[in-house]
């Protein structure tokens, strides 16, 4: 590998894991207001049998 290639992995590497990251957490976020609801449904209904 080229010493100049290297240098840019080191900086690019870390943010796109940071930048997929974050799009991921947004998106778990997104996702889990969403479906709180339902959750909560299903937490309810198992909590007698507990």
């Amino acid at each position: 590998m080229d010493d100049e290639l290297a240098t840019v992995a080191i900086f690019v590497v870390p943010l796109v894991i940071g930048v997929v990251g974050g799009l991921l957490g947004w998106y778990a976020r997104q996702y889990a207001a969403k479906h709180r609801k339902a959750i909560r449904k299903r937490h309810e209904v198992s909590a007698p049998h507990m």
